[in-house]
């Protein structure tokens, strides 16, 4: 009667019962994930590396920052210029 079915733990918060899937993954949709210095993210945008500083200093593009490092990959920026299409970003 219960095989097959997943198995959901409980989280007791403010009197509400919320339902958590165990072991539930979700899939990392980009391959090409890898380290990238400031002029090549620069060139993937087609904008000036100090503009480039400054747009990863506000942290407004999708990278991940480990040390001096900056880890992203062409398909994230591309699907921020996409997301971004006539806006005008401050920052």
């Amino acid at each position: 009667m219960w095989e097959g079915m997943r198995i959901f733990y409980q989280y007791v918060f403010r009197n509400e019962v919320i339902p958590i899937a165990k072991n539930k993954t979700v899939p990392f949709e980009y391959d090409d994930f890898k380290k990238y210095s400031i002029a090549e993210i620069s060139e993937m945008l087609g904008i000036g590396k100090t503009k480039t500083r400054e747009m990863l200093q506000s942290k407004l593009l999708p990278v991940t920052k480990v040390g001096r490092d900056y880890f992203t990959s062409p398909k994230a920026i591309q699907e921020f210029l996409k997301k971004n299409v006539g806006k005008e970003l401050y920052f």
